[in-house]
C-alpha cells in the first residue's frame, strides 16, 4: 500500500534514544579537557576516561538497541489485504487489524482523518483507524498519498472469504461460493 521512512531519530524505540543521548553527553564531557588545554585540570586524562569511556559504552549500547529493534533497515510498510490491514517494521509485522471487523460500517466508524499537510508537493495524510465498536485506535497510519486513505476507505466494503477468496457483501454471514462463514 505504502511506506515511510524511518530511523534512529525519526522511529527509533525510546530505550535507545536515552542511551544515545546519555552517551552523546559523556562524550562531550569528557572530550572537554582535550578540546581546551589540560593545564586547567590537575586530572586531565582521568576525567576524559571516566567520562568518555562510559559515554562511548552508552552510544555503543543505544546504538544496538535501536539496530537491533529495526534490522538495518528505515522504513515502515502498510499493507491492505483481502484479510487485513498489516503494519510492518524491518520486514517483522507489528501490528494488524482483520478486515472482517469493518463489515458493513460506514467509513465513518472506523476511519479517521487525523491531519493533512503538503510534503514536497504532494498532500500526505496522518489517519488512526478505530474499533467500530468501542471507538479505540487500533492503528495509527502517518504520512499516507490521497490513493491509501481512498484504499483505507473500502475497508467496510467487499469481504473476502478466507476460505475460497471469493468478494461477498458487507451483509452476508456466509460465502455466496463454499458457504463458509464470514
Amino acid at each position: 500500500m505504502w511506506s515511510r521512512k524511518s530511523g534512529p531519530f525519526l522511529g527509533g524505540t525510546p530505550l535507545g534514544r536515552i542511551f544515545l543521548g546519555v552517551g552523546a553527553l559523556f562524550v562531550m564531557v569528557g572530550s572537554y579537557p582535550l578540546i581546551n588545554s589540560c593545564s586547567s585540570f590537575a586530572y586531565c586524562n582521568w576525567f576524559t576516561a571516566v567520562s568518555a569511556g562510559p559515554g562511548l559504552l552508552f552510544a555503543g549500547i543505544g546504538g544496538l538497541i535501536i539496530w537491533e529493534n529495526y534490522g538495518g533497515r528505515s522504513s515502515i510498510d502498510y499493507y491492505l489485504t483481502n484479510y487485513r490491514l498489516v503494519e510492518t517494521k524491518a520486514g517483522r509485522v507489528v501490528g494488524q487489524v482483520p478486515r472482517k471487523l469493518f463489515k458493513g460500517e460506514p467509513t465513518a466508524r472506523f476511519l479517521a482523518q487525523e491531519s493533512s499537510y503538503d510534503q514536497g508537493g504532494t498532500a500526505v495524510y496522518n489517519v488512526s483507524v478505530h474499533d467500530p465498536e468501542s471507538g479505540d485506535v487500533l492503528m495509527r497510519l502517518n504520512d499516507m498519498p490521497r490513493e491509501s486513505v481512498e484504499s483505507l476507505a473500502t475497508l467496510g466494503g467487499v469481504v473476502y472469504c478466507e476460505q475460497c477468496g471469493r468478494g461477498n457483501t458487507p451483509s452476508q454471514r456466509t460465502c455466496q461460493s463454499c458457504g463458509a462463514t464470514i
